[in-house]
This record gives structure tokens, sequence and C-alpha cells, in this order.
């Protein structure tokens, strides 16, 4: 009997150790890879990490913020919770010894007028010529009531940090929405002479200093540096952010992480309009995509951080029972 060709055995024998693919299969006609559809933090650079256990640890600057923001904190993940959010993804209160000890690994949440803003994700100390110097100081949300809020407009506010925290970014600031070169975009009108702090931050500059490539209506590392609040719109630096976006993809209008077209302005100044001139209105609650994000991170085990604290910490979920049980009696 005449010896088989090689490739007649090779074959035989990938068909025995791989498995049966049926690619007229309905599931794998159906069948999507996920890719990310959001803008967020990259979960797996050495600066920036995701909230072991997906908690978010909430401290306070006083106990009187504390009873004035719990309710406020606790309601703005109801909303996330109500668009699908997992429960796995939630938020403790840590003794005062915690947030005291670890200040880098808590969130404080202060109370300060007319401003709301808040870490994104994990920033991690990094390595300075004097020791660790943490790259943006400790996670903190600023948060504040203002006067003409209604409870829905607070909530919002909040759970829009709630999202930074976690990881994501504003979806207005995906880079493949705007031309890198000219800070034109085929989805949004940006406004910078609209922005409420434009004629103090500008009236010293020159022409090029503010409409220049590097000037502060343009380079968002620019404004940064002179504190101008278009850093808050324009596009984010390259390798800053993860997003599968592409340049024909179309914005989340529904995301609580778009600002809407009178966020920032002066009195009755669109900053932020679709680039058809429509307005962008007020989003009170996360969209399919933004819980989509935070599920994407957090629960698939791809970028998880295996960085969760020991029983004996302060900061673990388990620290009460740890002391109840380990027969220490101090």
């Amino acid at each position: 009997m005449a010896s088989l060709p090689l490739w007649i055995w090779v074959a035989m024998l990938l068909s025995m150790l791989l498995p049966n693919v049926h690619a007229g299969h309905p599931t794998w006609e159906t069948a999507r890879f996920s890719t990310p559809d959001w803008i967020s933090i990259r979960p797996w650079e050495a600066d920036t990490h995701l909230w072991p256990d997906a908690i978010l640890p909430f401290c306070f600057d006083s106990d009187a913020n504390f009873e004035k923001y719990r309710p406020r904190i606790e309601s703005a993940f109801d909303l996330w919770y109500a668009a699908g959010l997992p429960n796995k993804l939630r938020f403790r209160y840590p003794t005062q010894e915690a947030c005291e000890e670890y200040p880098y690994v808590t969130i404080l949440v202060r109370d300060t007028p007319s401003m709301m803003t808040a870490t994104t994700g994990v920033s991690v100390p990094t390595v300075g010529d004097d020791g660790y110097i943490p790259a943006a100081g400790p996670p903190t949300m600023y948060v504040s009531v203002e006067e003409q809020d209604t409870w829905e407009d607070n909530i919002r506010k909040i759970a829009h940090l709630i999202g930074h925290l976690f990881g994501l970014h504003h979806e207005h600031q995906t880079p493949s929405f705007w031309n890198p070169n000219t800070r034109d975009s085929r989805q949004f009108d940006f406004w910078c002479e609209y922005l409420a702090d434009f004629e103090k931050k500008t009236k010293q500059l020159t022409y090029e200093e503010r409409w220049g490539t590097v000037g502060i209506c343009q380079d968002r590392t620019a404004a940064i540096l002179s504190g101008f609040s278009a850093a808050n719109f324009l596009p984010l630096e390259a390798n800053t952010y993860f997003t599968d976006a592409q340049w024909w993809s179309t914005p989340d209008w529904n995301s609580i992480m778009i600002y809407s077209s009178y966020v920032g302005g002066a009195p009755d100044r669109q900053v932020l309009q679709k680039a058809n001139g429509g307005i962008i209105n007020t989003n009170y609650v996360p969209s399919a995509k933004d819980v989509a994000g935070l599920k994407f991170l957090y629960t698939t085990g791809i970028y998880e951080n295996p960085l969760s604290p020991f029983f004996n910490n302060p900061l673990s979920p388990y620290y009460g029972t740890f002391r109840m049980y380990n027969g220490c009696n101090e």
C-alpha cells in the first residue's frame, strides 16, 4: 500500500486536534467581536489603572459633606444601574483610618463651589528625582450644588463624574472625530471664543497664541498649561486613550459623557454644536454604550487589575470580617 503524501497526514492530524468550525451555523454567522465603541483610559498602561474589585471607595472632607453627598452619589449610581450597569461595579465608604492611610487609592469627595470634576481612573504614582511623585495627586471628585440646579441636574452631573472615575473620557474628545491638523471636526462645531473664560485667558495673547497650531484654542496641552477650559473640549492627545472609533464613526449623542451645547459657555452661548449647527441636548441618564464601555473594562476579565487589597488592609471590603475573626483584640 502506497504511503500517503505528507500534506494529507498533516491535514488528518489537524482535523483531530482542532475543533470543527461550521461557517454556515447561525451562531457563527451572527457572531460579533467586541470592539470599544466608547473612549476610556488605557488600562494596560503603567500610570493608569482600573479600580480594584470594580469598587469606588469614597471618602469625604467632612461629616457634613458625607451627609450632603452620600444620597446624591447613591442616586447617581441608581441611574447607572437602571441603565444596565452590573452590580459588580459599585461603591463603598472606607473607614476614616483607611481614608487617611491610603489617600492615593481612595477618592476624596470635596465640596468646591462652582466646580464639578473628577480624576479619570486611578492615577498611579510615578518615580521622580525625589522619590515617588504622584502623577496627578490623589484621586478626587470635586462637587458642588449650584443655586440653579434641580436635584435631577445635580445627580446627572455626579453620574457623569462616576463615568470618569471608572475610566471613561468625554465622548466629544474622541480624536477620530477631529481633524488632527486644523481641529475642524466632521461631527462638531467648537466655538472656543464662546467659552466663559475665553476673554480672561486670551486677552494678553497674540492671534497665533490663540488660534495657531499650538494655540490654546487648538492644542489641548497648551490649554491645560494655561488653565483654560478648552482642555475639556479639544481632542485627547495620542496614546492617552482607548477607543476603536474611526473617522467615519458617529458620536454617541445619548452618552452621559458628552457635553451639551451650553456647557462651559458664556450666557446663552453654545460652545459645542453638531456639525450641522444642531444643538447637543442634555442627557440625564447613561447610554447603552456608556454601560457597554464599563462592562467591557470591568467584567470581561481582559483588563481587570489583580491588585485587590489583602483582607487585613482597611481598604478591603472584607476588612471588618477579618478583624472580627482573626483573633486580634486591639
